[in-house]
């Protein structure tokens, strides 16, 4: 099939540069999928193809009149075990000064009303890491770092009715560098514990982080402190077979930068795997992607020098090193 080129979003929005847009596969109709992004104005919509991206249908618009500067998106089907059809999605609205939340339902196309998750502070300068995940248990979790500079603000919080209403818990870092936060399902004994994987720069730290849900407190473990990652620079997936997360980042900029990967199953059982890319160019921003029903593992990512390119790697590329 010939490459499909979605030409109705605005290019030069900042939410369009988010790292969690979908797409969002509907998986009981395999042809059917969805696209959220920002259109030209204070216009944020979701688009529709009814077979498999060949083509799409028009717009529809879910929020006006609102300032979305980054959004991340989670489908309820991205939680092992979970059949609902609810993409959820959190957003920076400069507008109201806050984070904001609400839903799209994919199996009649609606979407709710705006709640507030969280205050955005500074007001001005989301520019940072925004992230949400639904919890094997069936919490709704989203955090982020809207600065984007030294000692940043952060948040982290939490929804137990599905999005209705949302409390601000425990910071998830202690760190006053600038920060990446991306967050996922825990594989723990308590089902609503969550993960986290978090970067810190200029500090070249990479951190797996383990959010107690009954004691509202983080605890991390660092996984390298040798580079001088790219905050942005970050992927994970979840295999749903067994609940390990799979992770890859660039280790830092220019030519010669490798992409580190780990497997894990917790902060007690952390491997790290053979880098998929150990070659002279700079590798850029990762997006990974795992098929559950065959458990091959997908990865492509930017090469920026010396000569833009874009890669495509699949599951060998996690052998134990």
């Amino acid at each position: 099939m010939a490459d499909t080129k979605i030409d109705i979003l605005d290019a030069s929005s900042g939410a369009n540069n988010s790292r969690s847009m979908g797409p969002v596969w509907q998986e009981t109709d395999a042809d059917t999928v969805y696209a959220f992004g920002k259109d030209a104005g204070d216009v944020f919509v979701v688009l529709k193809s009814a077979d498999a991206g060949v083509s799409w249908g028009s717009p529809q618009t879910l929020i006006t009149g609102k300032n979305v500067d980054r959004f991340a998106l989670w489908y309820d089907k991205w939680t092992s075990g979970d059949t609902g059809t609810i993409v959820h999605i959190i957003f920076a609205n400069t507008t109201d000064t806050e984070f904001s939340y609400f839903s799209f339902d994919t199996s009649d196309d609606t979407e709710t009303g705006i709640v507030t998750a969280a205050a955005l502070t500074p007001a001005t300068d989301p520019q940072q890491s925004i992230s949400i995940c639904k919890t094997r248990g069936g919490n709704l979790v989203a955090g982020g770092s809207p600065t984007g500079s030294v000692s940043p603000d952060q948040f982290f919080t939490r929804s137990t009715d599905s999005g209705a209403n949302w409390t601000v818990k425990a910071d998830f870092s202690t760190s006053t560098e600038w920060l990446y936060f991306l967050c996922v399902p825990g594989n723990e004994t308590d089902d609503n514990d969550v993960w986290a994987i978090i970067s810190e720069r200029p500090n070249a730290e990479v951190t797996f982080a383990v959010y107690d849900d009954s004691a509202d407190s983080w605890s991390e473990t660092v996984l390298d402190d040798s580079g001088t990652f790219l905050r942005r620079n970050i992927a994970a997936a979840v295999r749903h077979s067994d609940g390990h997360v799979f992770v890859v980042m660039s280790e830092g900029v220019g030519e010669g930068t490798k992409l580190l990967s780990w497997d894990i199953n917790g902060a007690s059982s952390i491997t790290v795997r053979t880098d998929v890319t150990t070659g002279t160019n700079e590798t850029v921003f990762p997006a990974m992607f795992i098929d559950q029903a065959t458990g091959k593992i997908y990865v492509v990512y930017g090469e920026d020098a010396p000569a833009p390119n874009v890669v495509y790697r699949i599951s060998g590329i996690f052998p134990q090193r």
